[in-house]
């Protein structure tokens, strides 16, 4: 008898067993959460360099141009009321080419000598809307072969003679910027100062031929 019950709790045990085993294979492993992918930051945009315009500097490149340059020397609260050109095709706030077919209105607009006129190959026109004789400024080209000294001379005659009215200017200067170009002008302190400043800044090579008091 004790065979036999020792033999049914032995298999009481294995079935035991086995009920456990069975169990406990039958449980799945839940699934690893794996962590979503972390979502890079996009690349930042880096907003472009500002582009600066340099400083307009040179030597001489056309009459026009050569006004064009030193005006834009000016910063916009130093700028005055200007025009440019000869008179039948004027340009508003800045310097303008001045027409060859018009070359014999210089004489009277800019003070250049009517025998003198046949030397000029290019000319441009700055002047002060206002008045004239506040600031009045030209560059020509001379032809080939036209003496800068001579020109130069003349004009400064030019202007140290001419008998003015509705205002006075008070300085001038003739200035060679080389290539046959000749730059002159005339005004008031208060507008040749700044004007001649800004030349120097655009043309630092440009020769002074003539700075003076206007008598």
């Amino acid at each position: 008898m004790k065979k036999i019950i020792s033999l049914l709790l032995v298999l009481a045990m294995a079935v035991s067993l086995a009920a456990c085993n069975g169990s406990g294979n039958d449980e799945t492993t839940a699934p690893v959460e794996t962590t979503a992918p972390v979502e890079t930051t996009a690349p930042v945009e880096t907003t472009a360099p500002v582009e600066t315009t340099a400083p307009v500097v040179g030597t001489a490149n056309g009459a026009e141009q050569i006004l064009l340059n030193i005006w834009a020397q000016y910063a916009d609260d130093e700028k005055f009321a200007v025009v440019g050109g000869n008179p039948d095709n004027m340009y508003m706030d800045g310097p303008a080419a001045y027409n060859a077919e018009a070359f014999e209105n210089l004489t009277y607009s800019h003070l250049i000598p009517a025998d003198q006129i046949a030397s000029l190959a290019e000319a441009a026109t700055v002047v002060h809307m206002m008045n004239a004789n506040s600031f009045t400024a030209a560059a020509v080209k001379l032809v080939e072969g036209t003496d800068v000294a001579a020109f130069a001379s003349t004009m400064r005659n030019a202007i140290q003679t001419n008998p003015w009215m509705c205002g006075f200017p008070e300085r001038m200067i003739v200035v060679s910027l080389g290539e046959g170009y000749v730059l002159f002008a005339y005004g008031i302190n208060d507008a040749m100062t700044p004007f001649c400043n800004k030349l120097a800044t655009a043309y630092a090579s440009a020769e002074t031929l003539y700075d003076e008091a206007i008598a």
